[in-house]
């Protein structure tokens, strides 16, 4: 868990953290690249997502945010706690849209048994919303803490620990399992290059991460 929450919002600070649902709307604040929702999953989600898990899953589409429910039921397989699955998912898709007025989804649903996006970067989009649902969650550096010169190609195939990136492990935020975060990126107006740098963390070899991805469309 984080350590600290964010009730309020500190000028100094790129992202806020909360239990608070609400900390979701401080993505608007021009100094905010991320926000986080932090909360606890159901075990009957729970023990659902270690069926997918056991039986891996790939979704990467498209859809209207009124059909998301009826496409989730085809796309994921049969099990206890499959309905409270869809519903937490459904919920999060209808926040994005309460937000951004943005009905149509992206939907990327996949059980990882290795990193995604293991070295820092930023996503050229205008905002995505990302839960982990088992393992971790995804990892973040805050603005004052990071020196952008290094990402990407700068970072001349030097891993982020040692291209100077950051100065200490201690910079590195991470999500925890059932956290809901917010990240802006490049594509935010007036946003170009201040994108969250962000990466999806090490998994362990008998671990695997089923994260949820929604982007608007």
């Amino acid at each position: 868990m984080l350590a600290q929450q964010y009730a309020t919002f500190n000028q100094e600070l790129s992202y806020v953290a909360s239990t608070d649902i609400e900390i979701l709307t401080a993505i608007f604040e021009p100094h905010i690249n991320l926000t986080c929702w932090q909360r606890s999953l159901v075990p009957n989600l729970l023990e659902y997502v270690a069926q997918i898990n056991q039986q891996g899953v790939a979704i990467a589409r498209s859809v209207p945010l009124d059909e998301l429910a009826e496409a989730l039921s085809r796309w994921l397989p049969e099990g206890a706690g499959k309905i409270a699955f869809i519903q937490d998912i459904e919920q999060l898709a209808q926040m994005l849209d309460c937000l951004f007025d943005n009905p149509d989804i992206g939907v990327r649903l996949k059980t990882l048994s290795q990193a995604m996006c293991p070295k820092f970067h930023t996503d050229k989009v205008v905002c995505r919303l990302v839960c982990s649902y088992s393992t971790t969650g995804t990892q973040w550096l805050e603005n004052g803490d990071a020196n952008r010169a290094k990402l990407g190609r700068a970072s001349k195939g030097k891993s982020d620990e040692a291209s100077g990136l950051y100065a200490a492990d201690s910079d590195v935020f991470s999500a925890d399992v059932g956290d809901v975060l917010l990240l802006k990126g490049d594509a935010w107006p007036d946003n170009e290059g201040l994108g969250v740098i962000h990466r999806s963390p090490a998994i362990n070899p008998n671990d695997k991460r089923l994260v949820l991805t929604l982007d608007l469309i």
